[in-house]
């Protein structure tokens, strides 16, 4: 039986302790709604009668100078959103022509790059779509003018042309309000000096932005919490069932001590050791167990046992004299 409360105690016990480390609440992330922006560009260019393209080229073919007129790169930008809303798209468009070295110059051409946008909105998306034309024989012109004025050329040159766009998407969630910054550069490299030629690489952006509105909740997770609490409460109704049966156990055992004769209770109760028998010396009679025990305390001795004629006697020995206590069989319990 006592083994047996050990182990449920044990057991109970590391319940408790093992169920403090369980979370009982866990974060749970909603997504109330998403939204993406898509930014793809294209372009086209438009040649001078040649031999060895057609009249225009596009993605994956190599533009020379001397034969392009012009160029149109096409900027696609849309705003999707999971959610129904208001958008409005607000968007700002500059080019320079700049001589991107250290020491370089920069100079604004807007006036050279033509410009045509569209909008469309809905409750869920917006699109702009932005053309830009660059007259390529114009700025080699500009170009040109400029290596005279400060006498100096040289071998790279970019249109670098600047798009902001901000959308805000007024929705029932909240306000979404996004702003991008890209640039579409034509970077034109020249070879050789007395006949200007070379060619040109266009550097457009693709990308693919997404985004979300989330909510943090905090989740209580019942299991737990009713593991925690059983647990709890099994080893609270165990301690008082334990409780119980001690003070059961020690009441049954202490009626069970109460019925034994006096000398087997006071074998129980105190440190004694057998003897074959009592020495002859002077001898000092006690009243009473706890008279001898005191004096066995009090002075550090041995308290002896022996059985003669008259019943149990205990017994010490102190400066050649016996104190001893005799219980009789039919002392009362």
């Amino acid at each position: 039986m006592a083994v047996l409360a050990v182990i449920v105690t044990a057991l109970l016990s590391y319940g408790v302790y093992y169920t403090q480390g369980v979370p009982t609440e866990k974060r749970v992330v909603t997504t109330l709604c998403s939204y993406e922006q898509n930014i793809r560009c294209n372009y086209t260019a438009y040649l001078k009668p040649n031999v060895l393209y057609g009249e225009t080229i596009g993605k994956g073919e190599t533009i020379y100078i001397k034969l392009v007129d012009r160029i149109d790169v096409a900027f696609n930008y849309t705003f999707e959103c999971s959610e129904n809303g208001s958008i409005s798209i607000e968007y700002l468009i500059g080019s320079v022509l700049e001589e991107p070295s250290e020491n370089g110059w920069r100079k604004p051409i807007d006036e050279l790059v033509s410009v045509e946008t569209a909008e469309t909105e809905n409750v869920t998306s917006a699109t702009l779509i932005a053309k830009f034309s660059y007259n390529i024989t114009e700025i080699n012109g500009l170009i040109e003018k400029i290596e005279e004025d400060i006498g100096y050329a040289s071998s790279t040159y970019q249109i670098v042309t600047n798009v902001g766009v901000n959308t805000t998407d007024e929705t029932a969630i909240e306000t979404i309000s996004k702003s991008v910054k890209e640039r579409v550069v034509l970077k034109l490299n020249y070879i050789g000096y007395m006949e200007r030629t070379g060619v040109i690489e266009i550097e457009a952006p693709e990308k693919r932005l997404l985004g979300s509105i989330t909510e943090n909740r905090v989740k209580k997770i019942e299991s737990a919490i009713h593991l925690k609490t059983a647990i709890n409460v099994a080893l609270a109704a165990w301690i008082v069932v334990g409780c119980s049966l001690t003070a059961w156990r020690y009441r049954t055992g202490r009626t069970r001590f109460e019925t034994l004769p006096e000398s087997e209770r006071i074998m129980k109760r105190f440190e004694v050791i057998e003897s074959k028998g009592m020495p002859d010396m002077k001898t000092v009679t006690l009243s009473s167990i706890e008279a001898l025990k005191k004096l066995v305390d009090d002075y550090d001795l041995t308290m002896f046992h022996t059985k003669m004629t008259e019943g149990d006697v205990f017994f010490t020995i102190d400066n050649n004299i016996v104190y001893r206590y005799v219980a009789r069989a039919d002392n009362p319990a």
